[in-house]
């Protein structure tokens, strides 16, 4: 929203590379927005955007692929997210799962690159943010 953005940048591409990545990425234009980070490539949320570029385009694998048990799932935010779509969740639909916990007991072990494992991967340069520092 508004200025909450960052932008990063990975020096000493080549211009092939360059088109490479962004052929890759648009190679999935038209995706949707994936609101469950699930492991398919059907649908993309942002940082997995970027990571299936670089892996796709150049084959770099950026930033730390982690699992949701790797992240803190007891935040009220998380909590609330996860009460909100978990009927929805590929993983949990058509009763796999009876509850909110119960589903995200099934998915802790979903993989998923965050914003933050790209913006700590040491080939990225941050060039603008707009985050209070």
């Amino acid at each position: 929203e508004g200025d909450d953005i960052a932008v990063y940048r990975m020096e000493g591409l080549t211009e092939a590379q360059a088109l490479a990545v962004t052929e890759a990425a648009r190679s999935h234009f038209g995706k949707g927005y994936d609101p469950y980070f699930y492991r398919t490539e059907d649908a993309l949320y942002c940082s997995e955007l970027v990571h299936i570029a670089f892996r796709d385009g150049m084959g770099v694998a950026l930033g730390q692929v982690e699992t949701l048990a790797d992240l803190n799932l007891d935040s009220a935010a998380v909590r609330a997210l996860v009460a909100e779509r978990w009927q929805a969740h590929p993983a949990c639909s058509d009763g796999k799962a009876q509850d909110a916990e119960s589903c995200l007991t099934l998915i802790r072990g979903e993989p998923l690159v965050t914003p933050q494992a790209l913006a700590e991967d040491d080939r990225l340069q941050r060039v603008y943010t707009g985050f209070d520092p």
